[in-house]
C-alpha cells in the first residue's frame, strides 16, 4: 500500500470512529446533563460517580487498556506468521482466561463489600457508596469482555461495531433517567435503579461485538490449548502495560478519592477542606475533557495501533516512523485548537449543559474550573495515546511503565501542592501537568528507540497549528465579550454555538490559507500529502 492510500485509509477509519464517538459523546453529555438536573452536586452524585468509576476504570485498564495493548500485537503477529486459525485459537484462549479472572474478581469484591458492611459501621455516605458499588460490579465483567471482542475486530480492520458499543450505554442510561424521573420521587431509589440500568446496558454492550464476530464466522468456540504458550505470553505483558497506563487512568480516580476524603460529609470552612460536590464536579469536568479525546485521539489511536503492530511484526521501522509521524501531525492539528477551545468555553459550556434544576450557580462555578484545568491536558493525552501504542507495538512495555509510574507520583505530589492554592481545581491542574511531563519524556525515549520521527513536516504542522489557533482564540475572545450573558437558554446556547461555529470556520480558513495538508487529509481529499 502506498503512502497516499495508507493515509486515506487511516483518515477514513478515523472519520468512521470519530463520527460514532461524536454521537456517543453528545448522548453522554445529554445523559450527564440529565444526571446533573436530577441529582445536582452532592453526596448522592458523588457516591454514584465514584462507584461507577471502579468498573469503568477496570474497563479502561484491563479491557481496552492493558489487555488489548498486550493482545492485539500478538494477535496480528500470529495471524501474519501462522495464519487465521492460529490467531483465532489465541483469541479464544485469552477470552476464556479473561472470563475466569473477571468472575473471580467480581465474586471476591462482592463478598468483600458484604463483609465490610456487616463487620464495620459505615457512615450513611459510605454505606450508599458500598451499595452502588455492589450493584455496578457486574458491569465490569460485561464491558471488559466487550472490549476484548472489539480488539479482535480491530485486529481484523473492522471498526464499526466496536465504535457503536459506547452508544448503547448512553441510550439505555438516558432511557433509565426518563423512567426514574417520571415515576419515582425518592432520589436514592432513582439512583439504585439507574445503577441497575447501567448493568443491563453492559450486557447489551457485550452482546453487540460478540454477535458481529459470530456473524462474520469467527470461531469463538473451540479448543485453544495449542496456543497456551502465546496466551501466557499475552498475560505476562498485562502487568507492565497496566502500570504504564496508570497515569492516564488512575489519576482521575485518585483525584476523586482525594476530593471525597476532603469533602465527604464535612464542611469547606477549614483550609484543608473542599466543598461538597467536588468529586462530582471533577467527574463532569473529566467528561468534557474526554470529549475531544474520545472523538479524535482514541479514534486515531485505535486505527493506527493494528497498523503499527503489523509493521512491527515485519520489523519495518521506516513504516513505523511514517505512521507515527502521520499520527502526530493529525493529533497536533486537531488537539491544539481543541485544547484552547475547551479552556475558553469552560464557563459557557457548563452553563449550557449542566446549570439546570438542582445544579445551581455554585455547582457551575465548581465544574467550569475543572473543565478549564483539564482542558489544558487534551493535547497531552492524545499524544500519549499514539506514542504509547507505538511502544506496545514494538513490544516495549518497560518504558511506558517507568514513565507512567513517575508521572503518577508527580500527579499525587502536585495534588497536595496545588490543593491549598486552587482548591478542587488544583487536582485537575495536577493531572494536566503530569500528563504533559509524561508525553515529553515519552517522545524523548521513543526517539532513542526509533530514530528521528519528528521530521520537518511535524514541526511545520506544530508551528502552523499554533498560529491558526492564536487567530481563532482572538476571535473567540472578542465574540464572548459581545454576546449577551443572560440566564435564558437561548443566550446560553448562543454563547457556545456562535463561538464554536466561528472557531471551526476560522481555523479551517486559516489552515487552508496556510496550505496545511492535514486539512485535506481529514476531509479525505485524494490530493493530500501523507
Amino acid at each position: 500500500m502506498d503512502a497516499e492510500s495508507s493515509g486515506n485509509s487511516v483518515a477514513g477509519n478515523v472519520r468512521l470512529i470519530s463520527g460514532c464517538t461524536f454521537l456517543s459523546r453528545i448522548l453522554g453529555l445529554v445523559r450527564d446533563a440529565g444526571m446533573a438536573m436530577t441529582f445536582g452536586n452532592g453526596l448522592l452524585m458523588d457516591a454514584f460517580t465514584i462507584a461507577f468509576r471502579l468498573p469503568n476504570l477496570a474497563r479502561r485498564l484491563f479491557g481496552e487498556g492493558a489487555l488489548t495493548a498486550a493482545f492485539l500485537p500478538a494477535f496480528v503477529a500470529e495471524e501474519e506468521q501462522s495464519g487465521p486459525a492460529s490467531a483465532a485459537r489465541l483469541a479464544r484462549g485469552v477470552l476464556f482466561t479473561l472470563s475466569l479472572v473477571l468472575l473471580a474478581v467480581i465474586l471476591l469484591a462482592e463478598v468483600g463489600i458484604v463483609a465490610f458492611a456487616v463487620l464495620s459501621d459505615p457512615t450513611p455516605g459510605n454505606e450508599l457508596l458500598l451499595q452502588l458499588t455492589a450493584i455496578l460490579l457486574p458491569y465490569l465483567g460485561f464491558i471488559c469482555l466487550s472490549a476484548q471482542f472489539s480488539a479482535i475486530l480491530h485486529g481484523r480492520n473492522d471498526f464499526l461495531a466496536p465504535a457503536l458499543v459506547p452508544i448503547v450505554l448512553n441510550i439505555v442510561w438516558i432511557a433509565g433517567l426518563i423512567g426514574v424521573t417520571t415515576g419515582i420521587t425518592d432520589p436514592k431509589t432513582r439512583m439504585i435503579i439507574l445503577a441497575a440500568c447501567v448493568v443491563f446496558a453492559g450486557f447489551l454492550q457485550f452482546a453487540l461485538p460478540a454477535s458481529v464476530l459470530w456473524q462474520r464466522g469467527f470461531p469463538l468456540l473451540g479448543d485453544w490449548r495449542e496456543s497456551k504458550s502465546q496466551v501466557i505470553h499475552v498475560w505476562q505483558g498485562v502487568l507492565p502495560i497496566l502500570c504504564g497506563l496508570a497515569v492516564t487512568q488512575l489519576n482521575p480516580l485518585i483525584d476523586s478519592l482525594i476530593a471525597w476524603s476532603f469533602s465527604a460529609e464535612g464542611d469547606a470552612t477549614s483550609a484543608n477542606s473542599l466543598a461538597s460536590g467536588t468529586a462530582s464536579a471533577l467527574y463532569l469536568g473529566q467528561r468534557l475533557f474526554q470529549f475531544p479525546i474520545g472523538v479524535f485521539g482514541v479514534a486515531l489511536g485505535t486505527v493506527l495501533f493494528p497498523r503499527l503492530a503489523r509493521s512491527a511484526s515485519q520489523n519495518d521501522f521506516i513504516a513505523i516512523r511514517r505512521e507515527l509521524a502521520f499520527g502526530l501531525r493529525l493529533v497536533t492539528y486537531v488537539t491544539i485548537p481543541a485544547t484552547a477551545g475547551l479552556m475558553l468555553l469552560a464557563g459557557p459550556l457548563t452553563d449550557l449543559l449542566f446549570r439546570h434544576g438542582a445544579f445551581d450557580s455554585q455547582d457551575a462555578q465548581q465544574t467550569s474550573a475543572m473543565i478549564l484545568a483539564y482542558g489544558a491536558g487534551v493535547w497531552s493525552v492524545c499524544g500519549l495515546l499514539i506514542v504509547n501504542r507505538t511502544f506496545y507495538a514494538l513490544g516495549n512495555r518497560e518504558t511506558p511503565l517507568r514513565l507512567g509510574l513517575f508521572a503518577l507520583v508527580a500527579n499525587v505530589v502536585l495534588d497536595f501542592l496545588l490543593l491549598p492554592i486552587f482548591k478542587g481545581s488544583g487536582l485537575a491542574w495536577a493531572t494536566s501537568i503530569s500528563l504533559t511531563i509524561q508525553l515529553v519524556a515519552s517522545l524523548v525515549c521513543l526517539r532513542h528507540t526509533l530514530g528521528e520521527f519528528l521530521d520537518r513536516d511535524v514541526w511545520r504542522t506544530i508551528a502552523k497549528s499554533v498560529l491558526a489557533t492564536t487567530v481563532m482564540t482572538l476571535a473567540v475572545v472578542s465574540l464572548l465579550r459581545t454576546l449577551p450573558a443572560t440566564e435564558t437558554l437561548l443566550h446560553r446556547f448562543l454563547r457556545v454555538g456562535v463561538p464554536v461555529a466561528a472557531a471551526v470556520a476560522i481555523y479551517a480558513v486559516v489552515s487552508w490559507r496556510l496550505r496545511m495538508p492535514e486539512f485535506h487529509e481529514l476531509l479525505g481529499r485524494s490530493d493530500s500529502k501523507t
